[in-house]
């Protein structure tokens, strides 16, 4: 990772398509923001690809713990790896909890679902490290699908602008400052993708600013 800008996995992945947050409508919660659990495998799968080969989980334990009201919470431990320039990562430690017992008027309820929710939960809180949904966490409340929308304009749009506006700029980047270099690295984009940088989705635009932002020899 020498000389690559800290920031390149953050940047990626930090705020959430406007599809992938919602209100919490009801509870304690009221007025948070709820981000989608398959969201983050998506935006992991993204930068560092398949599960098992860009990104694992591992180490996980699971234990129970009282609660008050007679409740039992499940806490889930895990650690998450991710593949860099073919090397995995240190491990980076998640913990998630849920509800596995609470007691009703008619007597106790098992939540079947628990385990599956304590470790999403610790694998969001594990993916957080990296930046994912940074954006929705530093607002510390509902946030706006983009960070920067205004009354009006399409968030996934203007995220699409972002994206190819971060592309052309590490095109120029990528070359030796001129216009002719970075036009002949954008025809380089385009031909990997089959189409030009115009035409692709948010998920090809991210995979080719990926690439560009790979050392030179591994974009050849």
């Amino acid at each position: 990772m020498t000389g690559r800008d800290p920031m390149w996995i953050y940047e990626q992945v930090r705020q959430p398509p406007a599809g992938a947050v919602s209100r919490i409508e009801g509870g304690r919660m009221q007025g948070k923001s709820s981000i989608s659990a398959q969201w983050r495998i998506e935006a992991l799968t993204e930068v560092f690809g398949p599960c098992g080969e860009g990104w694992k989980i591992a180490d996980v334990q699971q234990t129970s713990l009282p609660g008050p009201h007679e409740q039992v919470l499940l806490v889930c431990l895990l650690n998450l790896y991710v593949r860099i320039d073919g090397e995995w990562s240190e491990p980076i430690p998640g913990i998630g909890t849920s509800v596995l017992r609470i007691q009703l008027r008619d007597g106790p309820f098992f939540d079947s679902e628990a385990p599956k929710k304590a470790r999403t939960d610790a694998l969001s809180n594990a993916a957080r490290h990296l930046g994912v949904a940074g954006d929705i966490y530093a607002n510390k409340g509902p946030a706006p699908p983009m960070r920067s929308a205004k009354p009006g304009v399409d968030p996934q749009a203007q995220q699409l602008r972002q994206l190819r506006g971060a592309v052309h700029n590490a095109c120029m980047e990528r070359g030796d400052g001129s216009h002719a270099e970075a036009s002949k690295i954008r025809e380089w984009v385009e031909s990997k993708a089959g189409k030009p940088i115009a035409d692709m989705s948010a998920i090809e635009l991210r995979s080719a600013l990926n690439a560009l932002q790979q050392p030179k020899e591994q974009t050849a």
